[in-house]
Order: structure tokens, then sequence, then C-alpha cells
């Protein structure tokens, strides 16, 4: 898995007005409470990077089928990219 993700281009992400706005909808949507505001504004980091994937092992709060389909209903009403949360299992599996 480190050699995978060693493979992997990032760049750091600045909050800003429009993170702000979709990690709000996120939250007043329903999608996750309030008091789990850092989740929300790191799917919308995400969002807003135009990522493919969110990796994360967070099962309670991301990689859950309310929080996928919501997301999914965010970017789509917002008019981004989709994007897909995942497990780090199923992205490895999807390398094979």
């Amino acid at each position: 898995m480190y050699e995978f993700l060693a493979e992997i281009e990032y760049i750091e992400i600045q909050n800003n007005k429009e993170i702000e706005n979709i990690a709000s909808h996120i939250i007043q949507l329903g999608i996750l409470q309030a008091k789990h505001y850092n989740d929300s504004s790191h799917i919308a980091c995400a969002i807003v990077s135009e990522c493919d994937f969110i990796v994360s092992w967070n099962f309670k709060h991301l990689v859950n089928p309310k929080t996928v389909k919501g997301v999914g209903y965010v970017v789509s009403i917002l008019r981004y990219k989709n994007i897909d949360i995942v497990a780090p299992s199923t992205l490895l599996c999807m390398e094979e």
C-alpha cells in the first residue's frame, strides 16, 4: 500500500468560501452532523480539487451508504465532478 500511495500526486488545499459552501450543504442536507464539520470540509476540499476518490477508513462518517449517496447528490446539484468515497481495500482491488 505504501508503494501505491507514493505514486499518488497531491497538492495542498487552503480553505476558502467555495469549500465552506459545499461543507455547509453537506451539513444542511443532514448527510453529516454539524459536529462533524471537519469531515464535511474534507469532502468539500476533495470535491473542489476534482479528486476521483476519497480513500478513508472512517466507516462511521465517510465510507457508508448515506454519505456516499448524499455526496453524490451534492455534487450533482452544485454541478461538480462526481467523486467516489471508498475504503483503501476497494481502491487496491481496482488496481489488480
